[in-house]
């Protein structure tokens, strides 16, 4: 497991006094300003994109995010929060911040547009082909498809936006099937590609190249508390490899011992990630990039946060209602995720270092919490994060040193 070295920013501010004589032999002091900073920032969408024409707000001051997506708040004590107010992706908040030129979200995620339908020659009785594209420009979009025995396409979902222009490859990787798992590779190829979201082009193979070498990686993954795991096989060859980047599935265990079949002898430099999943209570994650021919890989699964108030099915629950939640095991930063069940209420969703939060009053804005309205929250961990400045700087499915998120279970609550 990579780890990220702990960052801290902490200001102290030291009163200094000056102390003038006259003639009278008396003493002035000078109180010194209070430290403040000037914070220019931006606020982008999932996948860097600018989001315009959203209110912004830290401490009482607001403002409006331009063209760009920038936006400028003067006079700014530290640490400070910030929260963006969008009509399509309700409100979303980052807590403790220090930095003079964060990056915030706006909650407005890609939709999983069709993008690509990807043509092969037919794959072969006893084979299954894994198709990956992978943005090898910004390495901000990647996605995947797989193609069965006697088919010969498949369509990759991107979650970008449509219309957004993107360049890359294409990779397509053949293997063989015995017994129901990967016995060996078979054909490869690759090609560039460059299309608008939503477009759907059509990229034909008209050949694979074979070559492909097997070679084993085995071990074993660990959940806490009797959690059911498994291993996850995937091949990657983007530039951002990480939880979210972490390439094409190829196959998966059904317990906790793994001994995967992968490729060796691509054109390309393949990445090989075991992911280690845990689905109970909640899920898991945790991925590990590994060498062909390694064996003795050992990957625990973190334990997740823990729901602890409002308990579940509370009512009457206001602005003024302390969230509180157990952090789990191992640095990160958690994303509290508070949504309506209706059309009502607003979403809220915080990001903060802590394990507790309350919904902010935010009705002068246009963003009430609702009266008498259905909520579920729950909070994710995205681990290896150690602070929001960290966030800030960049998003997490940007960060290659991400590789392991949480997920709490669900509780219900009804507002005030």
């Amino acid at each position: 497991m990579k780890s990220i070295k702990i960052n801290v920013f902490l200001i102290i501010a030291t009163a200094l006094s000056f102390f003038i004589y006259g003639c009278s032999n008396s003493s002035n002091p000078v109180n010194q300003t209070p430290t403040t900073i000037t914070v220019s920032g931006k606020v982008l969408d999932a996948y860097g994109n600018p989001v315009s024409s959203v209110t912004v707000l830290i401490g009482t001051q607001t403002t409006t995010s331009a063209g760009d997506g920038s936006f400028t708040i003067n006079n700014v004590s530290k640490p400070y929060d910030v929260y963006v107010m969008s009509s399509a992706g309700g409100v979303f908040g980052v807590k403790g911040l220090t930095i003079a030129n964060p990056n915030i979200p706006c909650g407005v995620m890609g939709n999983g547009a069709a993008a690509l339908n990807v043509v092969i020659p037919i794959v072969p009785t006893g084979s299954k082909a894994t198709v990956i594209f992978q943005d090898t420009v910004t390495g901000k979009v990647s996605g995947f498809g797989q193609i069965t025995a006697s088919n010969y396409n498949t369509v990759i979902n991107l979650g970008g936006i449509p219309g957004q222009a993107v360049a890359g490859k294409v990779y397509v990787i053949e293997y063989n099937i015995s017994g129901g798992v990967v016995s060996g590779y078979g054909g490869y190829a690759e090609q560039p590609v460059t299309f608008t979201i939503g477009s759907l082009p059509t990229v034909t193979f008209t050949t694979l190249n074979g070559g492909l070498g097997p070679q084993t990686v085995s071990g074993n993954v660990y959940g806490s508390g009797g959690s059911n795991v498994e291993a996850q096989l995937y091949l990657n060859f983007g530039s951002k490899n990480n939880v979210v980047h972490r390439g094409g599935f190829i196959e998966s265990t059904t317990n906790s011992g793994f001994n995967f079949n992968v490729p060796t002898g691509t054109a390309s430099s393949v990445q090989i990630n075991i992911v280690a999943i845990s689905t109970l209570p909640s899920v898991a994650q945790r991925m590990k990039t590994v060498t062909a021919g390694t064996s003795g890989i050992v990957i625990n699964i973190d334990t997740v946060p823990g729901l602890s108030n409002p308990v579940n099915n509370a009512t009457n629950v206001d602005t003024t209602t302390q969230f509180t939640f157990s952090n789990g095991s191992g640095n990160g930063i958690h994303y509290v995720k508070i949504t309506p069940s209706g059309s009502n209420g607003k979403y809220f969703q915080i990001i903060t270092t802590g394990t507790s939060i309350t919904i902010p009053n935010l009705a002068q804005y246009g963003f009430p919490m609702g009266s008498a309205v259905n909520y579920s929250w729950v909070v994710s961990k995205t681990m290896d994060l150690n602070s929001t400045d960290d966030f800030a700087s960049q998003f997490f499915d940007l960060n290659p040193a991400v590789v392991a998120t949480t997920v709490s279970t669900s509780f219900g609550f009804t507002s005030k």
